[in-house]
């Protein structure tokens, strides 16, 4: 597993963004989650997915007051697989960011805020995203 602790300035916003991840994992992540206020159907959702070991998939979870927010990129089948499933994680933190700041869905804001975190996931998920260099 890969973590990055990752903190967009333009928002004040705390994104831990967990890669490669595998059921080995599933403690450490589920307590995070609940750290954060998720619980019910979307935390037993989380759980079954970690546990399972699920592959091209994810976990989104923001509190939203705090500004914080667990993202989970699991095991991914290859490069392509690993851009759609983060492409689809941050699609949900994106909309969170939007949510706590008030920002207009179709304005600037929340595109500068998606450069800032896509620069700053880059240096882990660069090598997951070819498919060449996942194999080495």
């Amino acid at each position: 597993m890969i973590e990055q602790d990752i903190y967009i300035d333009r928002v004040g916003w705390h994104v831990m963004v967990y890669h490669c991840v595998t059921c080995v994992f599933a403690d450490e992540i589920l307590d995070e989650l609940i750290r954060l206020g998720c619980k019910g159907d979307k935390l037993e959702q989380a759980s079954r997915s970690l546990w399972n070991g699920c592959v091209n998939s994810g976990i989104t979870f923001s509190d939203i007051k705090k500004r914080e927010t667990v993202m989970v990129i699991g095991l991914t089948t290859s490069g392509s697989e690993y851009w759609n499933s983060l492409e689809h994680e941050m699609r949900h933190l994106l909309q969170d960011i939007e949510e706590g700041c008030m920002f207009d869905h179709y304005g600037e804001d929340i595109a500068y805020v998606s450069g800032e975190f896509i620069r700053d996931v880059y240096p882990a998920a660069k090598h997951l995203l070819c498919d060449c260099c996942r194999h080495k």
